[in-house]
């Protein structure tokens, strides 16, 4: 019984070896061996693009949702055409966002230059929806939410004061109401999914162009073995 036990251990430890010889084997030939250096080229991009992506600045955003209105109008016919109109008018003042007149007023309340305020802010309008969201982005979170907050209030008096030169009647205006002031600056770079999302992309591209060059060398220095 006891030289059965042993055999079987003495089988198992012989296909140990002979699985670790055929690895051994596998990475010695060419094939294993460029696999082997393909592998450690897409490891070491893949982990240096991450760290050098987590040692950025980090980069905050603040937003401030702004609800385009006319009050009067909807409540005494709402319908799909208003609704409409106001929809495709947000368009209008998206586009206005970052001209000198809405910018230099909020580059003015805010205290920052007018470039500074004007590189630091975007917004949109959201499908289905009657928002403009305006959207401040700095490496400081203050100033990323004081841009948000005094652009979204330079627009607002913007379209108030466009409305007024045209003799809009007050109670016929067309409105844009905050729905909270603007959020707290939350940091959105760097953060440590992407980076690591983003270095295995490098990773495997790498990989894939040494792959590619060690593929092609093989070939080329086959092909000039057979014609000699």
């Amino acid at each position: 019984m006891s030289g059965q036990h042993g055999g079987e251990a003495a089988d198992r430890g012989g296909a140990a070896r002979a699985g670790h010889r055929s690895i051994a084997q596998r990475l010695s030939s060419p094939t294993g061996g460029v696999l082997l250096v393909v592998a450690i080229v897409g490891l070491l991009v893949a982990g240096t693009t991450s760290a050098a992506l987590q040692r950025r600045d980090p980069a905050y955003e603040s937003t401030q949702a702004l609800l385009i209105d006319q009050p009067r109008a909807l409540a005494a016919a709402p319908s799909g055409d208003l609704i409409a109109k106001l929809a495709s008018l947000r368009i209008k003042y998206v586009s206005l966002l970052r001209s000198d007149a809405v910018i230099d007023p909020a580059a003015e309340e805010s205290g920052l230059p007018a470039g500074v305020v004007a590189g630091s802010v975007r917004a949109a309008a959201p499908p289905e929806s009657l928002l403009i969201v305006v959207v401040g982005r700095s490496d400081e979170p203050e100033v990323a939410t004081e841009v948000a907050a005094s652009v979204a209030g330079s627009l607002q008096r913007y379209l108030a004061a466009e409305q007024e030169r045209l003799g809009v009647p007050a109670e016929d205006q067309i409105t844009l109401t905050p729905l909270r002031d603007a959020s707290p600056a939350g940091k959105v770079e760097p953060t440590v999914s992407r980076s690591v999302s983003l270095g295995v992309v490098g990773g495997l591209v790498a990989a894939a162009l040494v792959y590619l060059v060690l593929g092609l060398s093989s070939a080329a220095t086959r092909r000039s073995t057979l014609f000699r």
